[in-house]
């Protein structure tokens, strides 16, 4: 992807900062080998390099493949560092070189990316010089935790374009193609928005695959009523995307509405975990947030049922014989108290996920007792027997149960430290 309209990267100010932490790392130098960290202190992004960096100076050294790309990535990035082209006997007497020159003799290697026989190899240079290599580890990744602008940017550009192409290929998984075939199509789209590469092998996992972290696409077909978890990522410029999404194919299922209830009341829950440490406007900002997003998307499958009540039904008996009326009015019947029932379900399921984030919970278990057992059960069972209504007068009984429900959570939370609405 071309680049040159985001921020540029400050490459430059970041080995001055890992010279300054050597000391208390208790080493004289510091060899990085791993590859991401060559390119994060210089810009070099060849597949063979190394970076020893000490108080007296910085040299890179690769070999005869990328001799031209290191000097014009070393300038580009404004880097001040020596370059050693050579072959694996050049490159180790260069090295030892630098290491006779300096003033110290503890080397320092990045313990999580050099092999046993490279520190074997590493600790053959520097014991005869009456030092010793010693391991390290996250002096360069304690860098990388703060980003700067560019780095941003191109995080933002990477996710921007696994966005867009989900978005344009999404509508594919209703023609019913294979996992495989599915995530080709995404790959190729991420591609043709300018990602660099993949960030790493993308997931499709339809139905109970689904169940699987790690699964990899196969030939299974992806079918209506398919809940297909996604985990993709681009690459620009160094940096990745990692999005995860859970796609239904057509009209989610009462099981997979109710998954969605309790994902969102926990999100709730953590959103407001992470907020509520003095900040009250963003607590509620988080809570109304969860709150106005859980009871839309169930008054959204509300509306399909009650719209489309026959053609649900269908799926299940022919609504067209005349000897199913009967069962096709009252399955019409229930369906419109369930659209009603759903829709504060989902209120109450959210606001007791809403206050579980400001570590309230017993007062969410004492009023969901309070709304199903003084409430809904006792009028059910009145509107069902001694007024007649039967199973219609259970699921008002229900319905109204879970609905003081809703408004009791709703009143603790707005009361709940004062909260504003």
């Amino acid at each position: 992807m071309e680049t040159s309209h985001l921020p540029a990267l400050e490459i430059a100010t970041r080995i001055p900062r890992l010279q300054e932490a050597l000391a208390d790392a208790g080493v004289d130098f510091l060899l990085v080998t791993n590859l991401t960290n060559v390119r994060y202190l210089s810009g070099f992004t060849g597949s063979a390099g190394r970076l020893l960096v000490s108080d007296a100076g910085v040299v890179l050294l690769t070999d005869g493949r990328y001799g031209e790309q290191a000097e014009a990535q070393l300038a580009g990035a404004g880097v001040a560092a020596d370059l050693e082209v050579a072959g694996d006997a050049g490159q180790r007497a260069a090295l030892e070189a630098r290491l006779k020159a300096g003033a110290g003799r503890r080397l320092g290697l990045e313990s999580t990316s050099v092999t046993w026989a490279a520190q074997r190899s590493y600790a053959e240079l520097i014991d005869p010089l009456g030092g010793e290599a010693v391991p390290t580890e996250g002096l360069v990744e304690q860098l990388r935790r703060r980003k700067d602008a560019g780095e941003v940017a191109r995080i933002e550009a990477a996710a921007a374009i696994a966005d867009a192409a989900l978005a344009q290929v999404r509508s594919r998984l209703a023609e019913g193609p294979s996992e495989a075939e599915f995530g080709l199509e995404l790959d190729t789209a991420m591609r043709r928005l300018g990602a660099d590469d993949l960030s790493f092998e993308t997931i499709v996992a339809a139905g109970s695959n689904g169940a699987r972290p790690h699964h990899r696409p196969s030939s299974r077909q992806i079918t209506a009523g398919d809940m297909v978890v996604l985990d993709f990522g681009a690459l620009v410029d160094g940096y990745h995307s990692d999005m995860t999404r859970t796609v239904v194919v057509g009209e989610p299922t009462p099981t997979a509405a109710r998954m969605f209830e309790v994902v969102l009341a926990a999100q709730a829950a953590g959103d407001i975990g992470l907020t509520q440490q003095g900040d009250a406007e963003a607590v509620a900002r988080a809570g109304w947030a969860a709150f106005a997003i859980g009871v839309s998307f169930m008054a959204l499958m509300a509306l399909v049922m009650l719209t489309l009540p026959r053609l649900l039904i269908s799926a299940f008996i022919d609504v067209g014989n005349p000897a199913n009326a009967a069962v096709v009015t009252t399955a019409v019947t229930f369906l419109w108290l369930a659209a009603l029932f759903q829709i504060v379900d989902g209120a109450q399921a959210v606001a007791s996920g809403m206050l579980r984030g400001l570590h309230d919970t017993a007062w969410p278990m004492v009023l969901a007792a309070i709304g199903y057992w003084g409430i809904g059960l006792p009028l059910g069972y009145f509107l069902a027997f001694p007024m007649g209504l039967n199973g219609v007068g259970i699921w008002l009984g229900l319905f109204f149960g879970l609905a003081s429900v809703a408004i009791l959570l709703m009143a603790r939370w707005m009361r709940r430290g004062k909260i504003p609405g």
